[in-house]
This record gives C-alpha cells, structure tokens and sequence, in this order.
C-alpha cells in the first residue's frame, strides 16, 4: 500500500521470518529515493517462553526497493510490519555498526544540523549465554553531535550480563529534515540526548496537529526502547520488556509522556519531538 502527499510517500509492507530462517526481504512495490527515505518497523513472535535472540531483528533499506530484516539466532516465527516513508528534500544516512561493552558510538559522519535530526535503530547480539537478560538487548541511541551517533545500553548497570554479549549488528538511520523555507517555517526536532527517566516533561512548545513524539528504539512493540539497569535472574521472567519499553504522547502543546509498564530498576530514553512545518 502506498499514501502520497506532497512532498511524503508511505509505502507499508510486511513479512514473517519462518520458525529457522535468518533473513527476509521485504519488497515495495514502488522504488523509493533512498537518500530520502527511511524506515519504521515493528515485530511481533507468538512463539518462545523468552524473549531470546530469535526475537530481535535489524531492518534496513539495503537498496531502493528492499527492506532486509536479519536476526542472528532461530527458534521462534517473527512477524514483521514495516512502513517505508519518503521525503522529499530530507537527507538520510544509513549504515550497520558492531561492538561490544556497554555502549557504541559512531563518528566522523558528514555534518548535520541537530536541529532537524533524529535517529532510529535496531540491533542483535551474537551468541549469548542466559538469553533472558533483557538489559542486554535493548538501546537508547541519541544524536550526539551533529558528526556522531551514540547507543548504550544497561543504563550504568554494574551486572555485567548487561553489556558482556557482543552487539553483532546495530543498523542505524539518521534522518535530517528539509531545510527552513521563507515561506512555511521549519521542520525541527527536539532531542534528549542525556536521556531522561519515564515521567511527563516540559518541552518547547509546539503545534501538535503537525507534531510527533516518538522513540528511535524499534523492533518488538515498534518505536518504543530504551536501555535498562533491570535485571530479573529468573529464566521465567528475566526477559520481560516491560522497565525497558515506554508508549510516549504529546499531553499538551508543551509537555510530552513517556509511560512505562513495570517502574522496576533504572531506565532512560532518548525522545525525539518532531514539529514538520506547515
């Protein structure tokens, strides 16, 4: 399906991962720009008693009419849904990044105004012992400057089930919004880059019939991650996505909701408050 408007086009696809596949690629039925564009996705499995490695994916738009979503381990079926949006002018960098401990940064890329940026992400780890540390699998990335990206995770946690799994794949997007025009105004993004706890917070005021609030983390539960000290040494429960995962909500024109599930151990989000101009 596709929805044009101006100068943006959605296309919306989906696929599953079968129970032992890796990979799957997603095809639009129309090409995009990828320079333009960038993508939202989510995923969902019925199957597993844990939320193990076969239930985090990547997706990435690997070229002008394919989204390719991998994971490093099978088990469990994963559904996904993805929405690919093109805009026109906007400007977006991609690419796939790995490390390891409790936080990767990327550098040294071309500049971009942090005024109009945000970033969305996903990852997966590699091979892991006690698969059910959910503080292990989940990132808050934010625009560090306008040259760098930084992702973390584990929120300061000393346990070092937190950050001691390799990060096979982190694949990234960071998109800037057109440039200021004379004669509509200006995209811009508002952004918390420290990270903030769940709670309502003040920000500058905007207009929210042309305004989003939204969480760079994708994956199960779509734009909603953040990273996480929570750590529950249960096989049954320790994998839980319930401290680490947040809905967020423009309340008012100068106040934003980030509203987790479980208030347990300690947990930050990079939120990005998008106005688009008239």
């Amino acid at each position: 399906r596709i929805f044009s408007n101006g100068g943006i086009s959605v296309q919306h696809v989906s696929g599953a991962l079968a129970s032992m596949a890796t990979t799957v690629d997603l095809t639009l039925s129309q090409p995009v720009a990828t320079s333009n564009a960038f993508v939202l996705f989510s995923s969902k499995s019925l199957d597993g008693a844990i939320n193990d490695a076969s239930h985090f994916a990547t997706a990435a738009l690997i070229d002008a009419s394919t989204v390719r979503v991998t994971r490093n381990q099978t088990a469990a079926a994963l559904w996904v849904s993805a929405q690919v949006v093109e805009f026109s002018n906007a400007r977006v960098d991609r690419s796939t990044t790995s490390g390891s401990g409790s936080s990767v940064s990327v550098a040294s890329l071309p500049s971009r105004p942090t005024e109009r940026t945000f970033a969305l992400y996903s990852a997966y780890l590699g091979a892991t012992n006690n698969n059910h540390y959910i503080c292990k699998r989940r990132f808050r990335g934010n625009i560090a400057s306008s040259q760098s990206l930084l992702f973390s995770r584990g929120a300061g946690s000393s346990d070092p089930e937190c950050s001691n799994s390799d990060i096979t794949s982190l694949a990234w997007e960071r998109v800037e919004l057109p440039t200021c025009s004379a004669i509509t105004g200006c995209n811009t993004v508002q952004r918390w880059s420290a990270g903030i706890a769940a709670g309502t917070t003040s920000i500058a005021s905007v207009a929210i019939h042309r305004s989003l609030a939204l969480l760079g983390g994708q994956g199960p539960g779509g734009q909603c991650a953040g990273e996480t000290s929570w750590v529950d040494t249960s096989s049954a429960t320790g994998s839980s996505t319930a401290a680490v995962h947040a809905t967020i909500q423009l309340t008012s024109e100068t106040a934003m909701s980030i509203v987790r599930n479980d208030n347990a151990g300690t947990s930050l989000f990079s939120p990005f408050v998008v106005q688009f101009d008239p």
